[in-house]
């Protein structure tokens, strides 16, 4: 079940439709300095992969993982949120291993990119590539915008069927994975409770079991 609740950082667009005109690519390296607060407290500009599949969403990305699964059967955003966090993984260990492992991981990264690109499409996000002359191997970039946060990755090899970027870089580096959880958790806020909790938090007052008096 997908659940909206209030967003804290300022007002954000619908999934559907986070475009923002032409005149006002600024906003989304405003909106990238407004969460570099919350990233910040989250230490997730340190967090490697290992400390990653233990804390995400406070069950680690294993388990973010699978529930997003479940919910992509009638949920379209869950199965993009789920690709999002796997790009991630994926990154993540690239920058973990060396040698032939660390190739094997980035080719990962852009396949699982060029599988996100449809529901890009679907989604009717504004998303794109870019050169980037400033990385002194990887000269390429994808980037998304959902709900007016940016998330972008280097990537190796060639994507199809994607369009060139005109935004603004928001400024942000390693902020990735904090983004990811803080786009999982305002769509999924209960993702990270055990079945009976979640049972009995989405119960009606009404239902909910009166406790008797002392």
């Amino acid at each position: 079940m997908k659940i909206n609740i209030p967003i804290q950082l300022g007002a954000l667009e619908s999934s559907n439709s986070p475009q923002l005109p032409p005149n006002e690519k600024n906003q989304i390296k405003t909106r990238g300095e407004a969460m570099q607060k919350s990233i910040d407290h989250q230490n997730f500009r340190i967090m490697d992969i290992d400390k990653a599949r233990k804390d995400f969403c406070s069950i680690g990305t294993r388990k973010t993982k699978v529930r997003l699964k479940s919910y992509s059967r009638s949920d379209l955003y869950a199965t993009f949120l789920k690709l999002l966090l796997e790009i991630e993984d994926s990154n993540l260990n690239a920058q973990k291993y060396p040698g032939y492992t660390k190739l094997a991981y980035y080719q990962e990264k852009t396949e699982l990119l060029q599988s996100i690109i449809p529901l890009c499409h679907r989604l009717k996000l504004r998303f794109g590539i870019r050169s980037n002359s400033n990385h002194k191997s990887v000269k390429k970039v994808f980037f998304v915008e959902v709900e007016n946060i940016q998330i972008c990755w280097h990537y190796i090899d060639e994507l199809y069927n994607v369009p060139l970027y005109e935004g603004e870089w928001d400024g942000l580096q390693n902020s990735t994975l904090g983004k990811i959880e803080y786009l999982i958790l305002q769509s999924y806020p209960f993702i990270n409770l055990k079945k009976w909790q979640l049972t009995k938090n989405l119960l009606p007052p009404s239902s909910k079991p009166i406790p008797k008096p002392k």
